[in-house]
């Protein structure tokens, strides 16, 4: 067990590493580790690591903590400022890790934020030209909460006066057009900007530089809408293109308007 003091206040970390056996390159090494900080996080690593592939397989959780408490209990200001002070009062997670120097999958993923809770799954592999599989599974959200606070009157005009023309900078898209990602979304209920969406679907495939969005499905209050759309960053100046189709739905019946 290890113990420290990090901005006067305890980190400790215990656990085991082994037995590692006789046969060390081929030994499947047992780990049991559990971080402890700011008497609020307890994060714990169990699993397995073969010295010879390098392979692991671990069980990863963090127990539910605040993000506030913590910065509080470090005596600094908390980064974020948000439109709700009761925002990111609450995280926590699990997930199973499995991989290699040449791949990682994270399974059975489970995210809780707040009120929210995300299932996820992710594969990825070939980092040098990342091949980038997902799946994220998001209840309900209220993005509101978490935007910045509303300037005082008066404020953003200063700011803007006070702010100086930014060096406009080349955007590389290199990235970009070396990835390859297949990914899916879901989010059970949105809120944003004061409107609320519901059974929102969004499935995303790239590859050589080009992204499809396809398809982007939401339902609204009496309607939904539908769009599917196109990102082109083969050349520096990238392409976009957007179909965006909204439903309305009335009583006697129901219209698209494109």
């Amino acid at each position: 067990m290890l113990t420290a003091l990090l901005d006067n206040q305890p980190l400790s970390v215990e656990g085991s590493l082994g037995p590692v056996g006789r046969e060390f390159a081929a030994a499947k090494i047992p780990l049991d580790v559990t971080l402890k900080a700011f008497k609020e996080v307890n994060v714990s690593l169990k699993g397995n690591v073969v010295a010879a592939t390098k392979q692991f397989d671990f069980g990863l959780q963090v127990n539910p903590f605040s993000p506030r408490k913590v910065f509080s209990a470090m005596g600094k200001p908390f980064p974020v400022a948000t439109s709700d002070p009761e925002a990111l009062t609450r995280v926590a997670l699990k997930a199973t890790l499995k991989g290699s120097p040449d791949r990682v999958s994270l399974s059975q993923g489970a995210l809780d934020l707040d009120d929210s809770k995300l299932n996820f799954s992710l594969n990825a592999k070939e980092f040098s030209k990342p091949d980038v599989a997902f799946d994220l599974n998001l209840d309900k959200i209220n993005v509101d909460r978490y935007l910045p606070p509303p300037s005082p009157k008066g404020a953003a005009k200063e700011e803007k006066a006070k702010a100086t023309p930014a060096a406009s900078k080349k955007t590389d898209y290199g990235p970009l057009r070396k990835m390859v990602v297949n990914g899916t979304v879901k989010v059970g209920m949105m809120t944003a900007m004061g409107a609320k969406l519901e059974d929102v679907n969004l499935k995303v495939i790239g590859k050589n530089g080009i992204l499809h969005v396809d398809p982007l499905t939401a339902k609204a209050y009496q309607g939904g809408v539908s769009a599917k759309s196109v990102l082109d960053v083969r050349q520096d100046v990238p392409k976009t293109t957007v179909d965006f189709q909204q439903k309305q739905c009335r009583q006697d019946r129901c219209c698209e308007m494109s």
